[in-house]
């Protein structure tokens, strides 16, 4: 089925070539069906990828994976900026998403988690992800409804 006025990117996992940081910038990439099955392995420490935020008054999903959990004190975090051009190397370009944007997943333990965003407008989203004791293996997804951020109708 067409996707219309909106995409799907793997923020983490599927894409080989943009696992453990080879990828533009951390942004994430389209989905590409044949890899939607491929973890990514996370190593301890923080990992940082980004993606074009809906369009105004629309709404994203996140879809998080967990199939090896990285141990007590693992945590996802969610933020938004509209800087043109925020850095991935800290979370000083960025604004932590409202409690009622998101529920932090409890990826200490394997699962699958879902979360929907509604009415946010942001330009950039960015999935941080802090792995602490032992390495994570994870796919997160993520449908964006439009990427034509600024522009009405």
């Amino acid at each position: 089925m067409a996707l219309q006025n909106e995409e799907i990117v793997e923020v983490y996992g599927g894409q080989v070539s943009r696992q453990n940081g080879a990828g533009v910038s951390g942004q994430a990439s389209g989905l590409e069906s044949n890899l939607q099955g491929l973890t990514e392995v996370l190593a301890v420490g923080t990992t940082r990828r980004v993606f074009r935020g809906p369009k105004i008054n629309g709404r994203f999903s996140l879809q998080t994976i967990v199939d090896v959990a990285g141990g007590a004190g693992t945590a996802m975090t969610l933020f938004y900026s509209n800087l043109p051009n925020p850095s991935l190397a800290s979370d000083n370009d960025w604004a932590a998403a409202p409690a009622g944007d998101f529920t932090a997943p409890a990826i200490t333990g394997t699962g699958n988690f879902w979360n929907t965003v509604n009415n946010a407008d942001p330009m950039w989203v960015m999935v941080k992800i802090v792995v602490a004791t032992s390495t994570a293996n994870m796919r997160v997804l993520a449908r964006v409804e439009g990427t034509n951020h600024g522009k009405v109708g």
